[in-house]
């Protein structure tokens, strides 16, 4: 069996791109107000 890959410049991307509170500008919120209705696009917007 081949060896798991493993990166330090992965790590340290997935490091720096982790966020624990997300802030969501007030433009893109309405966005998210518009999608309300439809539930698969307003989970994605969200995310």
């Amino acid at each position: 069996m081949s060896e798991p890959f493993k990166s330090s410049a992965l790590e340290a991307n997935l490091a720096q791109t982790r966020y624990k509170d997300i802030f969501i500008p007030e433009e893109h919120q309405q966005f998210i107000a518009l999608s309300a209705k439809y539930f698969g696009i307003n989970k994605r917007a969200k995310e």
